[in-house]
């Protein structure tokens, strides 16, 4: 007797539960192309990114300088400057 109350409370609870419609499964290929898409995207912009971040870096290192940031060169003098350098500092070069 128990089971046949058991079995008329489902049938009861299944005949006043509204039923469901039918959904539309997902179709995969529309959301692979999706995500194929989105993931296109992401790389496009990650790349630009990093390009920037190369560029930052190698300025960094250089130091803003197109010599790599060495110290820069002294012009040369002439060697009219070159004489007049120690006649203005009171050396001879000609007496050791």
């Amino acid at each position: 007797m128990e089971t046949e109350t058991k079995e008329t409370e489902v049938e009861k609870i299944e005949e006043s539960a509204p039923e469901e419609e039918p959904q539309e499964a997902p179709n995969l290929a529309v959301e692979a192309r999706k995500a194929a898409e989105e993931l296109k995207k992401e790389n496009e912009r990650m790349e630009k990114n990093l390009k920037k971040q190369e560029l930052l870096i190698a300025e960094q290192a250089l130091a803003g300088k197109s010599v790599g940031g060495g110290s820069p060169k002294e012009p040369e003098q002439t060697p009219e400057e070159f004489a007049n350098s120690f006649a203005e500092k009171g050396i001879n070069p000609l007496n050791p």
